[in-house]
């Protein structure tokens, strides 16, 4: 076989330079496409630029700006300064990772040519002001529907919208965490109300003599406030919506271990009974003011045996109450259709309990749904917001919904707007994931 010539080796690597060309064109004009995060609109499911901060209290790194929504950072700008923890600390940035890049996401742009948009979908589009600028956000109202946004939670043609698990999940926000607090500040974040209670570090131990019940009391107020922040877009707004996750060990012969997650004019109190107790383990509501406790629903079944260390999992969200028991649900309460009063400043809170007997609990977190607001010219005045969406037009929000521009802002996106569905976070490689 003769050598080819010059001449014939450069047209066939221009014809495969060219078809390279030709699939890197379509892949991204039609099928996928390479986007990084400029704000901190999303945050902080997805992070604009950023720096991160340090706090010496609980050694915890944690993403924060100082800069407004639509304000990528500038290392010219940065100046030190002191910001909030999740933990409700005063932190100090670290100079140590300063200037941070937005993530870097990948984003579907064929999909809505097969399938329409569903809600919850991070999507991208293009700016209705602006259309030569792309913004991502996460897609609330469909074409037709009535979005109304009504303390903290979305309704949908007057029913509350609830989110799917994965969205759910990207969406809770970490208020409390007791292993990542030093032993020293603990104690800080809880009050004693009943009986006799010690703090060691991430371990809480409760008694209660004879046939009282003992009760610890979350000492903070549980707000709509992220880290990523800065100080004066601090959380304003009581959060209500709360997951409680904790390990409990009951002591031989003690009755059972309470947990009490308190929103507005209800208490939701999980009494899980031990293997000698009578009762057996219950969900009730309690409302104040109103008609006293109510059962939802009893278990004879369900107890937790002496001695042995049992997973809890207890949230309110989106008016439904579910207990999980060992990653088994034992109890489940939708109250979206039960009536609700209100009586002036919005309430929230966590208690712990122990009965008849000693109980241990570690490894706790509390966590916080997401928390909308009518709009940031509204959120202070108490003002109902609803909206009915055009035909042909989409309602979005950005996940940072104190400080976030969007639909409550500038309006709605228009169907020929989209350009696609984000779905992989690709970078930075410690955040590397499925974006739900």
């Amino acid at each position: 076989m003769q050598n080819k010539s010059k001449a014939t080796k450069f047209i066939e690597f221009a014809e495969q330079f060219f078809l390279a060309a030709i699939v890197v064109f379509i892949v991204r004009a039609f099928m996928l496409e390479a986007f990084q995060i400029p704000t901190g609109s999303m945050a902080p499911t997805l992070l604009g630029a950023h720096e991160t901060a340090l706090c010496t209290k609980t050694n915890l790194r944690f993403p924060t700006t100082a800069f407004g929504d639509d304000q990528p950072f500038s290392p010219i700008t940065w100046e030190p300064a002191l910001v909030i923890e999740p933990h409700h600390w005063l932190a100090r940035l670290s100079r140590l990772f300063t200037g941070l890049g937005g993530d870097k996401i990948m984003v579907n742009k064929f999909v809505y040519h097969f399938s329409h948009p569903e809600r919850w979908d991070a999507i991208v589009f293009k700016y209705p002001e602006d259309t030569s600028k792309n913004y991502i956000k996460r897609l609330i109202g469909l074409p037709g529907e009535a979005v109304e946004i009504r303390h903290g939670d979305i309704f949908i043609n007057d029913r509350i919208a609830r989110k799917p698990k994965k969205v759910q999940q990207a969406l809770s926000y970490v208020v409390y965490d007791s292993r990542l607090l030093k032993d020293s500040v603990a104690e800080d974040f809880w009050l004693t109300t009943t009986g006799n209670w010690t703090i060691d570090g991430g371990i809480i131990y409760g008694r209660a003599e004879g046939a009282e019940e003992a009760h610890l009391t979350y000492a903070r107020e549980i707000r709509d406030y992220t880290g990523y922040n800065p100080p004066e877009a601090a959380g304003k707004h009581i959060v209500g919506d709360i997951i409680l996750i904790f390990k409990v060990r009951l002591e031989e012969g003690a009755a059972a271990a309470l947990a009490i997650i308190g929103e507005d004019e209800r208490d939701f109190i999980l009494k899980l009974a031990g293997s000698e107790h009578s009762e057996g383990s219950y969900l009730a509501v309690k409302m104040r003011p109103g008609p006293g406790t109510f059962f939802v629903e009893r278990s004879e079944d369900v107890r937790l045996s002496a001695g042995i260390t049992h997973e809890v999992k207890f949230s309110n969200l989106d008016d439904l109450i579910e207990v999980r028991l060992d990653n088994e649900t034992i109890f489940r309460y939708d109250y979206q259709d039960e009536p609700k009063w209100w009586f002036g400043w919005p309430l929230s809170g966590v208690r712990l309990g122990v009965a008849g007997g000693g109980a241990q609990f570690e490894d706790l977190s509390i966590l916080r749904d997401i928390y909308y607001i009518p709009g940031l010219d509204r959120a202070w005045l108490g003002l109902p917001y609803k909206r009915a969406v055009p035909i042909g037009m989409y309602f979005v929000l950005g996940d940072n919904a104190s400080t976030s521009r969007d639909s409550r802002i500038w309006g709605y996106v228009p169907e020929h707007f989209l350009v696609g569905k984000a779905f992989f976070l690709w970078w930075p490689f410690n955040r590397v994931r499925f974006i739900h």
